[in-house]
């Protein structure tokens, strides 16, 4: 193409940038799905656009359009767009929802009793292997580890396990989902599944002379799959266990801001929305966008802290939480 055919479809392209106006209108039907539809419809290709556009993607796409009216001097545009691309990144989750105060106030806890580290992982199926897994574990110094996608429920792995937490009694609960505790024991170990597809796995933990129930929960993450009677069943669980104190951590394949969560909203509490900081999306490294790993309790449990960790390790954040059991 000459230079001089190259500027007269420069100038077309300049005066009618049909492609961004393609661009827009698929932006806020995007938008306009979180925004009225969210994730609670019939429509499997509704929830599908929900799941695939998170805030941090469409303040990225607000801010890529902006860039483009810049290019075609389109000022009135661009602005327009940095500012959508503002509003965006003001709502993609990455503070925290604190509780309104004096509505539920947070649990009176003993100061002088130790707190429990708690550190959740989906190690991605041990790909960048055991040794490099087992070390960065071994970092966060936590009395209690669960971890999903963690290898076979074999003895082979159990021996590789223990010899490198020779303190730590460990709990393979098969569906390579698996639990460490430190100076303490697990017991009353339970498996159950959800909805036919997810995993539930529970056991009542002792350490540090307190006691808790662990619920480790690993929901099904094909994104045709309606996620609904899968976190209503496991509410029903946390119903029926509600005179333990309980602690719910697992990759619930599920964003943070998904409507789908009510049910569990009413009896437990979220660990990031209570006491996090910082980037709250765990999926996928080394970009994350969503928060799918999480970590909830009930009003047996007082969070101290939560921190969404970094690791190259998997596609998945570490969560790492301190919380005191409380009566």
């Amino acid at each position: 193409m000459t230079s001089s055919r190259f500027n007269r479809v420069l100038r077309c392209d300049r005066s009618t940038p049909w492609f961004l106006t393609l661009l827009a209108v698929l932006w806020l039907l995007a938008a306009s799905v979180r925004l009225f539809f969210r994730d609670v419809t019939s429509w499997t290709l509704l929830d599908v656009v929900h799941y695939a556009t998170p805030g941090p993607l469409l303040m990225l796409g607000a801010f890529g359009i902006a860039c483009l009216w810049a290019l075609f001097a389109r000022p009135r545009q661009a602005i327009g767009w940095c500012l959508m691309a503002a509003v965006v990144a003001q709502c993609s989750g990455s503070a925290p929802m604190r509780d309104v105060p004096g509505v539920r106030p947070a649990p009176e806890t003993n100061p002088t009793e130790q707190p429990i580290r708690l550190l959740f992982w989906n190690t991605a199926h041990l790909k960048h292997g055991l040794d490099a897994i087992a070390a960065d574990i071994q970092t966060y110094d936590a009395d209690v580890v669960a971890l999903v996608e963690s290898g076979p429920a074999s003895e082979r792995y159990r021996g590789l396990w223990q010899e490198r937490f020779p303190d730590y009694n460990i709990t393979l609960f098969g569906a390579e989902m698996m639990l460490l505790v430190r100076d303490g024991y697990s017991m009353d170990a339970d498996a159950r599944q959800l909805a036919g597809l997810s995993r539930l796995r529970s056991a009542t933990v002792e350490v540090a002379d307190q006691s808790f129930r662990l619920m480790l929960v690993d929901i099904a993450g094909r994104p045709d799959i309606d996620r609904q009677p899968h976190l209503e069943q496991l509410a029903a669980e946390v119903q029926q266990n509600q005179s333990q104190s309980i602690i719910i951590a697992g990759d619930f394949n599920t964003p943070r801001d998904s409507f789908l969560f009510q049910p569990l909203e009413g009896l437990v509490r979220n660990a990031f929305d209570e006491v996090g900081e910082g980037y709250a999306p765990t999926w996928p490294v080394p970009f994350p966008v969503l928060t799918l790993d999480q970590i909830w309790g009930n009003r047996g449990v007082a969070f101290r802290s939560c921190q969404h960790d970094w690791s190259k390790r998997s596609d998945h954040r570490p969560v790492l939480v301190e919380f005191q059991v409380v009566p």
